[in-house]
């Protein structure tokens, strides 16, 4: 972690057991701290946490079992530093390829619905390069049913598989995770490391700016637009027999023409935190003088 400059790290497939003090004070003495959820019934597996020290993590008292996944749900603290859960899963190959894998994926989605700030990371054994198959379709759909946006795009294991995601909400993509990388370290045979940024400081009032996608469909040429449709898949009739494949295969296709024809274009966005005195009564009130201007007009 020294070397490649990490503050939190999560790892998978640890294979620690219950009480493993000689590896905390290691940890320790390199200035970080461990936080271990390690597997029950067998070896191997376990999910755990590394922090810098300076920053205080806080883990509920209560944890919910997955038959399929392995799962530790951590909030991290510190002085000037915004409450960040992140969730670190994984799933075993043999767990894997089920509808007992969905049904605990769709209730993990469903525990952390409601917290902010949330980042899911983890070791998933779904292969994202293979959308083109139906198990990986049918998790791709469920992400993006519940506003899941899955950032990894390049290889992440030694056979060329993204099995390594990091999925943050729909709503937040590109505010706070930035420079996602992934590389080979000699410390995984098997898996590569991936990296990125996090912004979750909150010290100065400017902050990093907000990266924003927009498409320019004002100009949308529409009779292109429906000469693409009619050439595309939608219109051959061979449509999968799968509802959800159907759905997916819609999106996808209609993304795919919006990306040709009007692409979404990048820029920045000035963020900044609101002094103390801006409370929540005071933006109700300027919202309220808005609708009152615009009434007049």
């Amino acid at each position: 972690m020294e070397d490649f400059e990490i503050d939190v790290a999560g790892l998978t497939e640890t294979w620690l057991s219950e009480n493993e003090y000689a590896i905390e004070k290691e940890f320790l003495e390199y200035g970080f701290k461990l936080v271990s959820v390690p597997r029950s019934d067998r070896r191997g597996g376990g999910v755990a946490l590394v922090l810098r020290e300076g920053l205080t993590v806080k883990v509920p008292k209560r944890r919910k079992h997955f038959k399929t996944l392995e799962y530790l749900e951590a909030t991290i603290q510190g002085i000037g530093v915004v409450p960040t859960t992140l969730a670190i899963v994984y799933s075993s190959p043999t767990k894997r390829a089920n509808e007992q894998f969905l049904s605990d994926t769709e209730d993990l989605l469903f525990e952390i619905s409601e917290k902010k700030g949330t980042l899911i990371m983890g070791d998933f054994n779904v292969d994202m390069k293979k959308c083109h198959q139906s198990f990986s379709q049918k998790f791709l759909a469920l992400l993006l049913e519940h506003g899941w946006i899955q950032q990894v795009d390049s290889p992440t294991h030694r056979e060329g598989g993204i099995l390594d995601l990091v999925m943050i909400r729909a709503n937040e993509e590109g505010s706070a995770l930035s420079q996602l990388n992934v590389e080979p370290t000699p410390a995984s045979p098997d898996h590569f490391l991936v990296s990125f940024y996090l912004h979750v400081g909150t010290a100065n009032r400017y902050r990093q700016p907000k990266i924003v996608k927009n498409r320019n469909l004002r100009d949308l040429d529409l009779e292109e637009l429906c000469q693409k449709v009619l050439t595309s898949r939608l219109v051959e009739g061979n449509f999968p027999d799968d509802l959800e494949e159907c759905v997916l295969l819609y999106n996808i296709t209609l993304r795919s023409i919006l990306d040709e024809l009007a692409p979404a274009i990048e820029r920045k966005v000035p963020m900044r935190d609101n002094p103390k005195w801006y409370t929540n009564e005071c933006q109700s009130k300027k919202k309220k003088k808005k609708k009152k201007k615009k009434k007049k007009k």
